[in-house]
């Protein structure tokens, strides 16, 4: 059960080695209006625009999204599904036990770090295909990447209002979508316009 905002994020590979991510967005629908004016980003307009899905009621309950999931992976070939285990244990253990590969991907820098690598060399070697999606990309302007004292980098948000689950979604599907090294995407066409249609 969550308050917030919840992202699902796919990647996958190309023949080529680059690498496509397409977010989606869900977003609890009571007083959108107050959330916008809160988090001070368009959330009316971006539902209006269908770049975020509006919830009815004030939490996005897991089930909503674990259905989405549960779509993705009936209607493409998909190698895994990496999860934050924090709110969302009990979706992954019953996806898991309903044959989808769900894996645990905790958000510690042990396991981070090597997923912002991954996407960091994705981007700056210009590998990357994404759709110049508006809610994505306002997550990576909200994030502020820190190196601690191990070495390990870090994103956090920039303020507290800001929101940055997308980018985190982001860097954990480029990382599993370099680390499973596919032959083909999770989709069967290499046009975007046509995959999402």
């Amino acid at each position: 059960v969550n308050g917030d905002l919840t992202a699902v994020v796919a990647a996958w590979r190309h023949d080529d080695g680059r690498i496509t991510v397409f977010p989606w967005f869900f977003v609890p629908g009571d007083d959108l209006r107050g959330r916008a004016d809160r988090d001070g980003v368009p959330y009316e307009q971006w539902k209006a625009d269908g770049f975020i899905t509006a919830i009815d009621g004030p939490i996005i309950e897991p089930e909503i999204v674990e259905a989405h999931i549960r779509e993705l992976c009936a209607t493409n070939n998909v190698i895994e599904v990496a999860f934050d285990p924090h709110l969302a244990r009990t979706m992954m253990q019953r996806l898991h036990n309903d044959g989808i590969p769900a894996i645990e991907m905790r958000q510690g820098p042990l396991t981070m770090a090597p997923a912002i690598g991954d996407l960091e060399r994705t981007v700056n070697g210009r590998k990357i295909r994404h759709s110049g999606h508006p809610v994505l990309r306002h997550h990576f302007d909200s994030v502020v990447a820190s190196t601690g004292d191990t070495g390990l980098t870090k994103m956090h948000k920039a303020t507290n209002r800001d929101r940055i689950d997308g980018a985190i979604g982001a860097a954990m599907a480029v990382s599993r979508a370099a680390a499973n090294d596919n032959a083909r995407s999770i989709y069967d066409s290499d046009d975007p316009e046509e995959l999402f249609a």
